[in-house]
């Protein structure tokens, strides 16, 4: 049995303004870096058995304050990069392009990259690219679901949060699952999903 908690992302200047074609849209807003603060109080010492997080700058900065105030590390995950957001769907697609990535403002020491790969998806990536990448987070957890004992936090956007639920709950006639930033979902596995809270923002 093992609880498998969703977070969106903090707010971002991008949100915030509604642009995301300047420089600083992916950086957290002052009421983003709020959030982070109060996710991390939240949160507490709470103990996950592994932490997955989106490898775009807003993601990082909003578990970041958790990670520094427990001393403990996260994993950046490509494959959790924003997704699904196009308004023209598709079929899943055979493979995904991705593009270098980086740890953004000096905290490398509260995050490593999946196998030591530093990359992303690629922003411009079709429906189907981005519908694989969820569908590959999906069908990890499928296989590990059953012997799987203890908390895993994934940290990632909105869009990539409401394709992961469909995929696991098997969702096929629903017109969206919104999150707020910095909402959290919990479903919990045991011999079947079971959906604790979803959207909620402490």
């Amino acid at each position: 049995m093992f609880n498998l908690h969703l977070i969106r992302h903090a707010e971002s200047n991008g949100n915030a303004a509604g642009d995301y074609s300047v420089l600083d849209a992916d950086a957290l807003s002052n009421k983003g870096l709020f959030q982070a603060e109060n996710l991390a109080l939240n949160l507490g010492d709470q103990s996950f058995k592994q932490i997955l997080v989106s490898p775009f700058q807003r993601a990082q900065e909003t578990i970041y304050p958790y990670l520094k105030k427990n001393n403990i590390k996260a994993e950046i995950w490509p494959e959790l990069s924003e997704a699904c957001w196009q308004d023209e769907k598709e079929d899943k697609a055979e493979r995904w392009e991705s593009v270098p990535a980086k740890i953004e403002n000096n905290m490398g020491t509260s995050f490593q990259f999946k196998d030591g790969i530093e990359i992303k998806a690629k922003g411009d990536a079709s429906y189907g690219e981005d519908l694989l990448r969820v569908h590959n987070i999906g069908l990890w957890i499928d296989n590990i679901k059953e012997e799987y004992e203890g908390e895993i936090l994934i940290v990632s956007h909105a869009h990539f949060i409401r394709e992961l639920m469909y995929y696991l709950l098997s969702i096929t006639n629903c017109n969206s699952i919104h999150h707020d930033n910095c909402g959290q979902t919990l479903l919990n596995y045991n011999k079947g999903w079971s959906l604790r809270y979803s959207n909620r923002v402490f």
